[in-house]
């Protein structure tokens, strides 16, 4: 039996300084795939990690985290890491 393809909804999060995005949970397989660039600090994968979970192109990401202060960046990270663990309401509830 084939299991049914699971497209996961697009949340909207607004960024300071940027405006709307939509970002999606990333799968299981996304997250084991990305592993623990986010605890390392690796920043190429945390790009790409962004990438995957926001509707932009990879560009306009990059000028994003490379213009906002730190803890900016971080927040947007953690929010990703919380929408795919624990879903839109938790997420939404610990805020930007």
């Amino acid at each position: 039996m084939a299991l049914p393809s699971i497209t996961p909804d697009f949340e909207e999060y607004e960024i300071p300084g940027v405006g709307t995005v939509r970002m999606r949970p990333l799968s299981s397989k996304e997250v084991q795939a990305f592993g623990k660039a986010v605890e390392d600090e690796d920043e190429e994968r945390v790009l790409k990690m962004l990438d995957t979970a926001i509707d932009e192109p990879l560009e306009d990401i990059r000028a994003w985290v490379d213009a906002m202060p730190l803890y900016q960046a971080a927040r947007v990270t953690e929010y990703v890491v919380t929408l795919s663990a624990e879903g839109p309401e938790v997420a939404k509830a610990l805020g930007n």
